[in-house]
């Protein structure tokens, strides 16, 4: 299971992006086995019904107050702080947000709108995109946030084996002028602006990025904090920025983001207060939390009923067994995802056949197999006559007693329709790079926290497949070019509904190339103190209110 986007999207928690195969979410709480009987899983409304849209808060404290240290309890650890050269984990966004601004950030409608930049333009077929910057604005460093600052960030990112992928599309980024920048694609990319929104639109300092190390261990930004310290699998200390260009914030004096990786220890600071806030993605945790806050002793809200996370096997189809469309059949009607959801997810994290909820726009009914234990034991057993042998397989998971809990109910679905799972044990950092070079025949991820299913187009595209032995972020080295023709007609247009058609394509493409089988939606929550404040209702630059996180920008957090 790999559980840690390397490189991934935010907001609400709405965006993983690239290496996002890799996600952080801390994924289940116990182990159980499948049921014996047939049953039909369904894609349920994206959240257990006690959670839908939970936002459980204090009364209004009125005006903020400037001043104080807040303790944020993260639920791991980041390889680095460069925007274009390290793998950020989940956690990473909340400490990145504090340090760095993005050029975009997420409405209440989901829609990306500038941030760091003053405005983000396209021509008539978004072809060309035109960046214009802030007046005014500079990193924490002194140096301006110019045209040249942003083209030097923008260039690492395309020579970067990391982010380069992503702007595969650009042919060049031109600056006519000290606050302009005009990137030039070879193709229509109209949802560029949501790229914006992600860790390749967090713009770092020159002088950071010029670095010996490119600033891993030393970011700059320009956002409401300055880097002060940071030890590793520890705690990364900063402190207020005060020349931050967005006027009065920020309100805190300083952040002390400290790494709690065990669930329970970090549950249990926030309830004894040792810290004034936590993310939790596990799903018992999420229950006991709910119950504090109800009863008045902690505040929390959830991205229940937002667009989340998709927890999902990924099959590799550039190598045997999952070369054989028959054996990922197998897999699908074999998994029996209801069951999963109550047993292994406590419920919260309801079941899953695509990576929409049915409450979302673009979500649709697909042919996507569901639970159905005789039909896999029938191809099952013609797999074995035609091969000569079952089908069996090896999952790929971390350590984590949360994540392996998971990979014991599969495999004990697998052993009830006649299929050998093999469950092996890698460090998370071993793990990633087997998978992206493709070695690896099955692993558990999680992904398509995002508004658009754009931001996953490195993943999904057969654009990005690369032969197994080779870096592809298409980790599952699927190629359906049906499906990324969809992912290209929805950037010729900027209108949601033509979009959203085109994802449905995408979609449906899903359900019949069966690389990915997906198992729940997953639900992330923010547990904070009753003193803490300002992490909902935060305004954008342009006066329209920001969408609720499960990443918050800390910006205008303050302390009662």
């Amino acid at each position: 299971m790999v559980v840690d986007h390397v490189f991934g999207a935010r907001r609400a928690r709405p965006m993983t992006f690239v290496c996002s195969a890799l996600i952080a979410l801390a994924l289940i709480a116990a182990s159980c086995s499948s049921s014996g009987s047939n049953s039909t899983s369904s894609d349920t409304s994206g959240t257990a019904a006690a959670l839908t849209g939970t936002n459980i808060t204090v009364a209004d404290p009125g005006t903020p107050k400037s001043g104080g240290t807040l303790k944020v309890g993260l639920n791991a650890e980041t390889n680095g702080w460069s925007p274009s050269q390290s793998q950020w984990a989940g956690s990473a966004y909340i400490v990145a947000g504090a340090i760095f601004d993005y050029m975009a950030e997420y409405d209440t409608d989901g829609v990306a709108k500038p941030f760091l930049a003053q405005s983000i333009t396209p021509n008539e077929d978004f072809t060309k995109w035109t960046i214009k910057t802030r007046p005014g604005v500079t990193f924490q460093n002194g140096e301006p946030c110019d045209s040249a600052a942003l083209k030097k960030n923008f260039e690492a990112q395309r020579k970067s084996i990391l982010t380069g992928p992503v702007f595969q599309v650009v042919t060049s980024i031109d600056t006519p002028d000290d606050s302009t920048v005009v990137f030039t694609m070879n193709q229509p990319w109209s949802t560029f602006t949501d790229t914006m929104a992600t860790q390749v639109g967090a713009i770092a300092a020159p002088a950071m990025i010029d670095s010996p190390d490119g600033g891993v261990n030393n970011p700059i930004g320009t956002g409401p904090f300055s880097f002060v310290n940071w030890v590793r699998d520890g705690n990364l200390e900063v402190k207020k920025n005060p020349t931050y260009w967005r006027q009065g914030l920020p309100y805190l004096d300083a952040v002390d983001f400290q790494v709690i990786p065990d669930i329970s220890t970090r549950s249990s600071a926030i309830q004894a207060g040792t810290v004034d806030m936590i993310e939790m993605g596990e799903s018992n945790q999420i229950i006991q939390l709910t119950k504090a806050a109800e009863a008045g002793k902690l505040q929390m809200y959830t991205n229940a009923g937002l667009q989340t996370n998709e927890t999902f096997s990924a099959l590799n189809v550039g190598a045997p067994p999952f070369d054989d469309p028959l054996a990922r059949q197998i897999v699908a009607y074999g998994t029996d995802r209801d069951t999963l959801s109550k047993s292994v997810f406590a419920g919260v994290f309801p079941a899953a056949l695509g990576p929409f909820n049915n409450t979302e726009p673009a979500y649709t009914s697909t042919d996507m197999p569901t639970f159905d234990q005789a039909k896999a034991k029938q191809l099952a057993d013609q797999y074995a006559q035609e091969n000569g042998k079952p089908l069996e397989f090896t999952y790929m998971l971390t350590p984590q007693p949360e994540v392996q809990a998971l990979g014991t109910s599969l495999k004990a679905e697998m052993e009830d329709i006649g299929v050998k799972l093999t469950l092996r044990i890698e460090d998370q950092a071993t793990l990633i790079q087997d998978i992206i070079l493709g070695n690896y025949q099955a692993s558990g991820f999680v992904l398509f926290g995002a508004n658009t299913l754009d931001v996953n187009y490195v993943f999904i595209s057969n654009k990005t497949v690369a032969p197994v032995g080779q870096l592809s972020l298409n980790f599952t080295r699927n190629s359906d070019p049906v499906l990324t023709q969809a992912l290209d007609d929805a950037r010729k247009t900027s209108d949601r509904a033509a979009q959203n058609a085109q994802y449905k394509i995408v979609q449906d493409q899903m359900a019949k190339d069966l690389n990915m089988i997906f198992i729940a939606h997953n639900i992330d929550a923010i547990v904070y103190s009753n003193s803490t404040h300002g992490l909902v209702g935060q305004t954008l630059p342009d006066g329209s209110t920001a969408q609720t996180s499960a990443v918050p920008n800390l910006g205008s957090a303050w302390k009662s």
